[in-house]
Formats: structure tokens, C-alpha cells, sequence
């Protein structure tokens, strides 16, 4: 399964995380699934998202933990992930769906196989709402959903769905 994953998630994914002890760095919830080719994170090749999960949850452990999930094939690169249609664009502007990262995400999840986003950020489901979070026709949600053909979940339904 190839997900983009947000800083938001991400941020709850290193959350209280310690280092394990003779791994040589940390044990995520994602690195079994990644070991066994079940899941891969897409990000852009010019490294915004991974500048905003820098920003979010620090350079430091996110050096450790991407170098690892590289190390375990758990990463793929898109050079250039091709612009959402101005029409989208629009509808979702009036949603109030405007943050550049935000976009950068739905743009890097219309280039994998799933067209699959994992977001705990409000944006993604209600930009006006925070009781939205995880609800299917929330209107962003909903919109990606009919109009370009992604999924946004929750981080939590994620790790339960995964082998």
C-alpha cells in the first residue's frame, strides 16, 4: 500500500516514542509493515513534506526515522507530482482547504497505485469543524473522494488495517 502521510500524523506516530534498544534507533508502528513490503510512504523529491514534518516534529528524529524507513524500502520519491485541476483547486479553496503542504499531499497522492492519504490534521476532513476528524463525507473528505479519487483516513483505522 503506497500512503502520503501527514505531519499531523506524524507527529502523533513519534509521539512518546523511545529508542529500542539493540535496533540502533527507534520501532515505529509502521517499520513491520515496511519490513515486510506491506506499506510505502510517497513523498516529494524536492523534500516539502518532509520540510513540514521537520517542522513539526523535529529534524532530528525525523532524520532517524526516514533514514531508517529508506533503509527498509519503506520510501518512494516523486520528482514532480503533477498540479490538482483549477476547478478542484477552487472547490476546495471555498472549503477553506488552502494550506500549501495540504495540496502538496492530495497532489503526491494522485501519483500511487492507492491514492491514499492519512491525516489527523482537521483540513483534510472540516478546515471549519474539529468534530469532523474521521467522518467519510466530511466536506474535504468527501470532495477528494468524488473528485480525485483519494481516500484520507485516520491514523489509528490505518494501523489497524495494516497486516
Amino acid at each position: 500500500m503506497e500512503i502520503v502521510l501527514d505531519s499531523v500524523s506524524l507527529q502523533h506516530l513519534l509521539r512518546n516514542l523511545e529508542p529500542r534498544e539493540g535496533s540502533g534507533g527507534y520501532e515505529t508502528a509502521l517499520d513491520r509493515p515496511m519490513r515486510n513490503g506491506d506499506l510505502i510512504l510517497v513523498l516529494d523529491g524536492v523534500g516539502g513534506l518532509e520540510g513540514e514534518w521537520v517542522k513539526t516534529c523535529g529534524k532530528e528524529i525525523v532524520g532517524v526515522v526516514l533514514s531508517k524507513w529508506e533503509e527498509l524500502k519503506g520510501v518512494s520519491f516523486i520528482p514532480a507530482p503533477p498540479a490538482i485541476h483549477p476547478h478542484i483547486t477552487k472547490q476546495l479553496r471555498i472549503l477553506g482547504f488552502t494550506d500549501t503542504i495540504d495540496k502538496l499531499i492530495l497532489r503526491l497522492a494522485t501519483t500511487t497505485a492507492d491514492h491514499f492519504v492519512v491525516s489527523d490534521d482537521n483540513d483534510f476532513w472540516d478546515p471549519q469543524s474539529t468534530t469532523e476528524r474521521g467522518n467519510r463525507n466530511a466536506p474535504v473528505t468527501k470532495l477528494c473522494r468524488e473528485q480525485l479519487g483519494i481516500r484520507i483516513t485516520l491514523l489509528r483505522p490505518l494501523l489497524r488495517e495494516l497486516p
